[in-house]
């Protein structure tokens, strides 16, 4: 059913991932197998992510529904399992003020202060359920890669107080060496108030917990061969059994791409990001390179690099690149995942790295989050397009999908009008892999050197 771009390999749960964090929790992936037999339910939702996961636990505590989750692997295995850990704001690749142009700038206010609430509902429900997530930091770092970045940045603070009521703070290359945010290619930086970083796989993990407490049933290894239906019921065709559910939510993201149904061929973009960790750097090797703090950044690139220190001194390097995701592609994404940090972080140059992965981020047309309805089909609905800032924006996603679903008014006027918004679909879609190489190849140039 599912038409892709990248190497099937990708896409393949029998495959490691290699992720620095599935190594930090109880290794979940066998405990979820496919249902056996017939089960019949309210509410079936693919994708075992953070927004399938958060839909799947409103629906039962808010609505009292029954509820079914399928993923092909298993809670996480998919982009909520390889993220950097940024819990920030985020979403879109639109502008506050493009969002003012289109919707008006009430909605634009919304779009901003949406935002703001995710990082909070996530903050939220990590301490309701008693959540180990590692969580440090406090917001995140804008970092200019070059002195005339400092002008958008301030362009976007200016944006940040007119659409957010947030006022970022502003530093200069010798302030933060003070504060242990060195490096060569650092000239000054905003301070936003809004985040935290957590372990990506401790989240899940108590996502999932919460889930299941609650009296969801959830199901791994149980990709979706089939979509059929039987009266006003759906019928989702398993290689093992098939589930009947009145209502459907699909939560797949950029693991789903041009499926389960004909609707979503062409309206995603799924893009590589690539991630890289370290070994425990000491105290002296930290004062080395003159970062020390631990706290979320990235950079100002259009290709950006996002990076932090976490709780137990291995540094986490990421960044966006790579049109091809087969096996054999691996060690040429990780050398030149490797080649940047070097760059960036010279004082490390020889520290190992232990741990190197990708993952798909997913983009669209609107260039913002989608949460709606899948073409003129009945009762049923999808959340995605993140754009790379999904933890936070996710989860807020999956519970306003919920609100949708089950046509909770209140909970549907909370959702912006930008991300009511049906994302088009690419013109010659089969080409979109083109568009990024292209897209690459102009940002490179402007982002200079690195």
């Amino acid at each position: 059913m599912l038409r892709r771009l990248y190497s099937p390999a990708a896409f393949d749960p029998n495959l490691p991932v290699g992720t620095y964090w599935s190594e930090t929790v109880d290794e979940t992936g066998g405990r979820f197998t496919p249902p056996d037999g017939a089960l019949a339910v309210d509410f079936a939702v693919i994708g075992a992510g953070y927004t399938g996961l958060n839909a799947a636990l409103r629906l039962s505590q808010k609505f009292s529904a029954s509820v079914a989750v399928l993923d092909a692997g298993w809670p996480g295995w998919g982009a909520s399992g390889r993220s950097g850990g940024f819990c920030c704001m985020g979403g879109a690749r639109l502008s506050e003020s493009q969002i003012e142009r289109n919707h008006g700038l009430e909605e634009a206010q919304k779009f901003a202060m949406t935002q703001v609430e995710s990082v909070a509902f996530v903050r939220e429900l990590t301490e309701l359920h008693d959540m180990e997530v590692e969580a440090h930091g406090n917001g995140e770092w804008a970092l200019a890669h070059c002195p005339e970045a400092l002008d958008d940045l301030r362009l976007e603070a200016n944006a940040l107080e007119r659409y957010a009521g947030l006022q970022p703070a502003f530093y200069g290359p010798h302030a933060l060496a003070e504060i242990g945010m060195a490096g060569p290619h650092f000239h000054g930086a905003a301070h936003i108030p809004v985040g935290f970083a957590l372990n990506p796989a401790r989240y899940v993990e108590g996502l999932t917990r919460a889930v299941l407490c609650s009296g969801v049933q959830i199901f791994g290894h149980s990709p979706v061969t089939g979509l059929s239906k039987e009266g006003n019921r759906y019928l989702l065709h398993l290689p093992k059994g098939v589930i009947s559910a009145e209502n459907l939510l699909i939560a797949v993201n950029g693991y789903g791409q041009d499926g389960p149904h004909d609707w979503f061929a062409g309206r995603h973009l799924p893009v590589l990001s690539n991630v890289m960790v370290t070994r425990a750097l000491s105290p002296q090797e930290q004062e080395a390179q003159g970062w020390t703090a631990h706290e979320m950044a990235y950079d100002t690139r259009n290709l950006l690099h996002y990076f932090r220190l976490l709780p137990n001194g291995r540094f986490l390097f990421g960044m966006r690149g790579g049109t091809d995701a087969a096996p054999e592609k691996r060690q040429h994404m990780f050398e030149r995942t490797r080649q940047h940090f070097d760059l960036m972080f010279p004082a490390w140059s020889d520290v190992e790295a232990t741990h190197f992965w990708s993952g798909f981020v997913c983009m669209n047309r609107s260039l913002a989050p989608y949460i709606g309805a899948v073409g003129s089909l009945s009762r049923v609905w999808t959340a995605a397009g993140y754009h790379g800032n999904g933890i936070a924006m996710a989860s807020w996603a999956g519970k306003a999908l919920a609100d949708f679903a089950a046509g909770y008014q209140q909970g549907i006027d909370r959702i912006p009008a930008v991300m009511q918004q049906v994302p088009k679909r690419f013109p010659l879609s089969a080409l979109r892999l083109l568009y990024l190489k292209a897209a690459y190849c102009h940002y490179q140039w402007v982002d200079g050197k690195l």
